[in-house]
């Protein structure tokens, strides 16, 4: 990798350990990377946005570990995870990143799609198992048709390509715009590849967004009006995600409860 930054060089060459059979949910295999923390350090569960896939964190995990033993997850339908047959949930996905905590104390943080998985975790789990969730640039209500990162405008990008290349030629981020560093979004895009019958695909299964929404709350900020832990936001400067006009309610939630 040529012109690469020496913290992006050096976060790739971090690697974790992988694990696609460890961890399962109701019968289904759930993928796990790793990055060891120091002894005694508590867990960090790191859960990506809908339609990626673990590689997404391969430039963040390194450097919160080893003040914390950090475990990202790869929801069911995503990545090397398994598929479920049925429907996916977004409350089974919150079972599946409650599992990847264990028993706790752990730290949940969830990016886009997962930061609403990690807010609905957390409100049932409770302050003592989870006792601190951060949404990264999540989206606090259902997206409307045509929005931004909707479901059927993501599907429309994940038939297969003939050959890898050309798959990768048509990665773009959603919403569209320029990444940090081209060598994280051509790694983003080389973690999520697969091979299929009809050549190459993302790794994520295209009907997970068809049956998801059924259980996805309204306002992901009212599961947590009654959550005792801390709640930290972390929202892009020009985000698409999190509207203007909702940001205070973010803000409101992450307000510790003896502020003025």
């Amino acid at each position: 990798m040529e012109d690469v930054p020496d913290w992006v060089r050096a976060a790739l060459a971090d690697a974790p350990v992988r694990d696609d059979v460890a961890l399962e949910v109701d019968g289904v295999p759930l993928s796990t990377w790793t990055w060891a923390g120091a002894p005694g350090a508590p867990r960090l569960v790191l859960v990506h946005g809908g339609g990626a896939h673990n590689g997404w964190w391969s430039w963040t995990a390194p450097f919160l570990a080893p003040a914390f033993e950090v475990v990202a997850l790869e929801l069911s339908g995503h990545g090397r995870s398994g598929r479920r047959p049925g429907a996916y949930r977004f409350g089974t996905w919150a079972d599946e990143a409650l599992a990847a905590a264990g028993a706790g104390p752990a730290v949940l943080v969830g990016h886009s799609m997962g930061g609403v998985v990690v807010g609905i975790a957390a409100a049932r789990a409770g302050a003592a198992r989870i006792p601190a969730v951060v949404l990264v640039d999540a989206p606090l209500e259902r997206p409307v048709a045509g929005a931004i990162g909707h479901g059927p405008r993501r599907m429309a990008g994940s038939r297969p390509a003939p050959t890898r290349e050309e798959l990768l030629a048509r990665f773009r981020l959603l919403p569209d715009q320029p990444a940090l560093h081209p060598a994280l979004e051509r790694h983003a895009a080389e973690e999520g590849v697969v091979a299929h019958p009809e050549g190459f695909a993302w790794r994520f299964d295209p009907t997970v967004f068809d049956t998801a929404e059924v259980d996805r709350p309204a306002r992901v900020d009212d599961r947590l009006a009654t959550y005792a832990g801390r709640v930290g936001g972390v929202v892009a400067e020009h985000s698409e995600v999190l509207p203007a006009a909702h940001r205070g309610r973010l803000e409101s939630l992450c307000a510790p409860e003896d502020a003025s």
